[in-house]
């Protein structure tokens, strides 16, 4: 790594020290406890993360937490909950159901990013008198076979092909720090991983029931994604009834840590609009 993007990680990691002080909160469900992060204050604001294998409250979430009450929920696995009883899509969402009627969620901004972007949209299709606004941020769920998108999991064991497959740049210290040389495979991340497989990267009937979401929409998404390529998030934008679409240039799948402001001034000012208009 360059000496320019060892300093860059060094504010990085300051900044996650700086933010990180109490987020990190447990509920139970079902007699399990589970885990989330919790700051801020304002809209009701449900964030699907992209699972990165760590709880961590990160720069972005601080970002949204400045304008609203943000509540991240971790992947299955990476919560503290057993994910045995997840075996497939049904599952996932009852136990995101489950979980928003413990935190007292009923209806709310929601955001969804990579898988989680998939999950959201599964939801509002499912569920739209719940969610206020949606954000799908390069997100899993369509099959399109002339551009289809890629499992991270297919690259878990070759860090330089996963940095590549989510970095614009992945000689950054962010692909360094998320994707580090030497994996981490401790159970938690094998659970997720493992949940993750189970449920599948898309939904082949996702697209037909776009039409049913009736949230406005923003997909914003990374120009240059190799995850889930570009052709993906136009189709998300053509198939929600009210959706925009915002591309974030020089930007690969996690536009929200390689491209953090544009991304947090993007989903603020959206969801905004929905406080004024």
């Amino acid at each position: 790594m360059h000496m320019l993007e060892k300093l860059r990680l060094l504010q990085y990691r300051a900044r996650i020290k700086l933010y990180s002080s109490g987020q990190l909160r447990s509920t139970e469900i079902a007699g399990r406890p589970t885990q989330y992060l919790a700051a801020g204050s304002g809209a009701p604001t449900v964030v699907l993360a992209a699972p990165l294998g760590e709880a961590i409250w990160y720069p972005y979430l601080q970002g949204l937490a400045r304008s609203f009450s943000v509540t991240a929920i971790l992947p299955p696995g990476l919560d503290g909950a057993e994910d045995a009883y997840i075996d497939d899509l049904d599952d996932l969402l009852f136990h995101h159901l489950d979980l928003f009627a413990a935190l007292g969620l009923d209806r709310f901004n929601l955001i969804g990013a990579s898988s989680g972007g998939r999950i959201a949209a599964e939801l509002a299709i499912r569920y739209p008198e719940r969610i206020e606004r949606l954000v799908l941020a390069d997100s899993f769920g369509l099959d399109l076979p002339l551009t289809p998108s890629i499992a991270p999991a297919e690259a878990l064991g070759d860090p330089d092909r996963l940095r590549k497959l989510l970095f614009f740049n992945p000689a950054s210290f962010l692909g360094d720090m998320l994707i580090p040389s030497r994996p981490r495979q401790t159970d938690a991340v094998l659970t997720a991983m493992n949940t993750a497989s189970r449920i599948g990267i898309h939904n082949p009937k996702l697209h037909a029931r776009l039409a049913r979401i009736k949230s406005p929409t923003l997909v914003v998404w990374g120009a240059d994604d190799a995850t889930v390529p570009f052709p993906h998030a136009e189709v998300f934008r053509n198939a929600v009834p009210d959706a925009r679409l915002t591309r974030i240039p020089d930007c690969g799948h996690l536009p929200m840590f390689e491209r953090e402001e544009l991304f947090v001034a993007a989903v603020t000012s959206f969801l905004r609009a929905g406080e004024t208009g």
